[in-house]
């Protein structure tokens, strides 16, 4: 029973980000939200969710979450994610701790992404992937 409450609130948190981007244009759309893990790990498995590392590639290479494309922060962010990712995608964006991640989501919300954000990063999901 605990599974289909996580699952429904994983659900109405991607209606949420569908639902905020109608009616909105590109770049006037300025919010993200922020997950823990466990409901992360339940969004990034639809096929219209794109995952984004947002780390250098060094820390990609160290390890990454499955299906991750890597396109560092510190780089031309938004021009690389509008010339290779569809408008009607929502990004779930992670970093090694958050904090970049929450940078990266805003800029991309900005430019009219739906985005979702790990919150605690890659650290919060390895600790994820151990407890269960």
């Amino acid at each position: 029973m605990m599974h289909c409450g996580k699952l429904l609130t994983a659900m109405a948190v991607v209606m949420a980000v569908a639902f905020s981007a109608l009616g909105q244009t590109a770049g006037t759309q300025t919010s993200y939200h922020s997950l823990d893990a466990a409901t992360f790990a339940m969004l990034v498995e639809d096929s219209m969710v794109v995952v984004l590392d947002v780390r250098s590639p060094q820390k990609y290479a160290e390890g990454h979450l499955a299906k991750a494309i890597n396109i560092p922060i510190d780089g031309q962010l938004e021009q690389i994610v509008q010339s290779s990712i569809d408008i009607s995608k929502t990004l779930a964006v992670y970093c090694n701790r958050g904090r970049s991640s929450k940078l990266a989501a805003s800029r991309l919300a900005a430019i009219g992404y739906s985005v979702i954000e790990l919150d605690g990063g890659f650290l919060e999901w390895q600790r994820y992937v151990n407890d269960k």
